[in-house]
């Protein structure tokens, strides 16, 4: 165990109410709890309580909507060593017919407020959305390009900040290759960003300026995919790469996996 990754024992349960599986309309809701506990740090023992709720709706004619909304209310053992909070996890997802092909939207957000607020855990909000065009046939090879917008709000924490980038990606799910590959060109703005003129030696190591990052140009390319080398054998491939270009060329980096298997399926 290290001070970031401790052993822990973790029980969860949930339970659901769900709709008999209309074609066109269903939902579900339910409650799940959590306990972890550390045997070797007792005082970030946790409890979590959530309510959580989804609908779609799907018409064979085109036009799909589907909704998502998780509230978890999180209790730390000693709330002076992490203070406990509050989560909500919203989400909706829209395709409406246009053309030919449809018109795309999807809108995640992201609340955090903590019971009192430090230099690790603050009080923020996450509004991430996608909107675009998508065409073609998902039985053959589907287009879709996206402009998506992000943003953080953090209060006064320099980890505020603002993106937008462009995203075009590829889904196939029949024939011998199936999955999807995408590429993103954007760039991130911090609202605070960090002072390269600083005098790292002159600074409180509790100031913010530590924290504070320079902005940057970014690329991620994502692919996800299986080909079909015979009726039982397929290759599976995952893999990212995430080069960021910042202001501050100290601070560039280049974030990438990838795995790669050989799959055999009776």
């Amino acid at each position: 165990p290290s001070t970031l990754e401790q052993d822990h024992r973790e029980l969860r349960g949930a339970a659901f109410l769900a709709s008999r599986g209309g074609l066109e309309r269903s939902w579900r809701a339910g409650v799940r709890v959590a306990s972890r506990a550390y045997p070797d740090s007792s005082a970030i023992d946790r409890d979590a309580v959530a309510l959580e709720a989804s609908w779609e709706r799907s018409r064979l004619e085109g036009g799909d909507l589907w909704l998502f909304h998780r509230s978890e209310r999180r209790v730390v053992a000693d709330p002076e060593t992490r203070p406990s909070a509050w989560s909500h996890w919203s989400e909706a997802r829209l395709a409406a017919p246009a053309g030919g092909g449809a018109v795309v939207a999807n809108l995640v957000s992201e609340v955090w407020r903590y019971d009192h607020e430090d230099g690790a855990y603050f009080d923020s909000w996450r509004l991430d959305t996608e909107t675009g065009y998508r065409w073609g046939d998902l039985l053959q090879v589907q287009w879709q390009g996206l402009l998506t917008v992000e943003h953080l709000a953090a209060g006064d924490s320099p980890e505020t900040y603002t993106q937008v980038g462009l995203r075009g990606s590829l889904e196939s799910y029949a024939g011998p290759f199936s999955g999807v590959v995408a590429l993103e060109l954007g760039h991130r703005w911090y609202r605070n960003p960090a002072d390269p003129d600083l005098d790292l030696l002159d600074v409180d190591l509790a100031s913010d300026q530590l924290l504070a990052s320079s902005d940057f140009d970014y690329v991620e390319v994502w692919i996800m995919a299986s080909w079909s080398l015979s009726d039982h054998l397929a290759i599976d491939v995952t893999a990212s790469y995430h080069p960021e270009r910042h202001t501050e060329q100290d601070d560039d980096v280049a974030l990438g996996f990838g795995s790669a298997r050989l799959v055999w399926r009776p």
